[in-house]
């Protein structure tokens, strides 16, 4: 049985936008533990 490798590039080049966006907020406000974002995350993740 094949297994076909995840294409981490081409994920990447679909959301790297995105995540550049997420990365600039969170290191503008400084907030990497219990900020707004995390608090965001967590009820996406939840949901």
């Amino acid at each position: 049985m094949e297994v076909p490798y995840f294409d981490l590039k081409a994920q990447y080049a679909s959301l790297r936008e995105d995540i550049l966006a997420a990365l600039d907020r969170v290191c503008r406000t400084a907030s990497f533990v219990l900020g707004e974002e995390v608090a965001h995350f967590e009820e996406e993740f939840a949901a």
